[in-house]
């Protein structure tokens, strides 16, 4: 299987993962919308890790397709996610970051490829 269809199929399953498995309504606070957008985000990161771990030969393209994402729109708009939060959560920020990456990593290392 090509790494497109591989990639395609992760962020098809994570975004209906997220998208059902959240439930993002307005009133949330803004500071809880903003984690889980940037949760989303590091559950990619972590699956394209995996899949660069599991499948050695495909790591050049699972950093290719890190890397185009990070130099899309949507990459940078990660920066201003991260720094939202960082803004509503002040102290806190580093912490909920570290518990983000960290949940969304052992999420993701539970999933069959």
């Amino acid at each position: 299987m090509k790494i497109q269809n591989v990639l395609l199929t992760l962020f098809q399953l994570s975004l209906a993962s997220f998208t059902y498995g959240q439930d993002m309504a307005p009133k949330d606070p803004r500071w809880k919308q903003l984690s889980q957008a940037y949760g989303f985000v590091c559950g990619q990161q972590a699956s394209l890790e995996l899949i660069g771990k599991k499948y050695p030969d495909l790591d050049k393209e699972v950093k290719q397709s890190w890397f185009a994402f990070n130099s899309s729109a949507l990459g940078e708009s990660v920066k201003g996610v991260e720094a939202e939060l960082s803004a509503e959560l002040g102290d806190k920020w580093p912490e909920m970051k570290e518990k983000v990456v960290t949940q969304m990593t052992e999420m993701v290392g539970r999933q069959e490829f």
